[in-house]
């Protein structure tokens, strides 16, 4: 319920501006997931590609959980079993030229890195090695929904499909909790009167 109210001001907000706002994946959406039990992909980057086959990944919707919150996908075999969570989802613009900026909202526990088209985007509370193996190097707790903002240009997107990764990261293999839930939003430039 707060998810959807901060995502209605927003709305509000942009809209009274006279800023057009386009939903490119929405909180609770469905994604291509694999659990950390083993690197998802030889190398172990090439899952953060666009081209990347992720079709023998379960789908599941955000957000991806346990111990914490309610709906989405339960990873009820995490705790004590694996410490990250990888996790992909294609988009479509229409025409980047007319997108200003992108916005990410992030509702995570502990950590995550983010790619777009193979390119990393944020990195927030997340370990300087990438594998599979390992753990968020501080706590964060979920329920705090946090913003970014990047251009078009610093993602590299293109007009067509395009893909964005997420690798998620638990504190410990002993946590009581995870969670992952991403919204990402564009803006379209302003007109020159």
């Amino acid at each position: 319920m707060k998810t959807f109210k901060i995502a209605t001001l927003i709305f509000i907000l942009l809209s009274s501006l006279g800023i057009s706002a386009q939903v490119f994946v929405d909180f609770n959406s469905q994604w291509s997931y694999f659990k950390g039990t083993s690197e998802p992909s030889r190398p172990n980057t090439l899952w953060i590609e666009p081209n990347f086959n992720d079709l023998s990944w379960p789908k599941g919707n955000a957000p991806f959980r346990y111990g914490d919150g309610q709906d989405g996908t339960e990873l009820t075999d995490m705790m004590g079993k694996y410490t990250t969570l990888f996790v992909r989802k294609e988009f479509t613009v229409e025409n980047v030229d007319l997108i200003d900026q992108f916005k990410i909202f992030a509702d995570y526990d502990d950590g995550f890195v983010l790619w777009i088209n193979g390119k990393m985007i944020f990195k927030r509370n997340a370990p300087n090695d990438f594998a599979y193996d390992q753990t968020a190097p501080g706590n964060h707790d979920s329920g705090e929904i946090e913003s970014y903002i990047f251009t078009a240009n610093n993602a590299e997107l293109i007009n067509g499909r395009n893909v964005i990764a997420i690798q998620g990261f638990n504190i410990i293999s002993a946590s009581t909790d995870f969670f992952l839930n991403f919204k990402l939003v564009g803006t379209a430039k302003l007109t020159q009167m």
